[in-house]
């Protein structure tokens, strides 16, 4: 939990200094501590994602690991754009709700992570 914590504060101090795009990064710098990669089978073959590590299902819960799974992935798909694609443009406003989302959903699972701190 530490790496998230320190990229959250990091994204903090970036969206003070007005730097938003670069603080929309660090929201996603702090949630990568949560997933793991799994392969998922499509049509068009296999291919890995993201998700809340399994060790967490087990201590929440199918239906609040699930809630968590697709708050968290949900939350990450725009913090993606910020970090992958130049074109996606980041205000004050957009930094400052994925910052707040981040900090909430990160909270959260501090206090109900699984006993072996995964």
């Amino acid at each position: 939990m530490k790496r998230a914590f320190e990229a959250l504060q990091h994204a903090y101090k970036l969206e003070g200094q007005g730097l938003y795009q670069e603080a929309v990064g660090q929201c996603r710098f702090a949630l990568e501590p949560f997933f793991e990669p799994i392969e998922k089978h499509d049509a068009k073959g296999e291919k890995k994602i993201q998700q809340l590590k399994s060790s967490w299902e087990k201590r929440l819960g199918k239906a609040t690991y699930d809630w968590l799974n697709a708050s968290l992935s949900a939350v990450k798909g725009p913090m993606n754009e910020a970090h992958h694609v130049s074109s996606t443009a980041f205000g004050q406003l957009e930094a400052q709700m994925l910052l707040a989302v981040t900090t909430a959903l990160i909270a959260y699972a501090v206090k109900a992570r699984p006993d072996d701190h995964s």
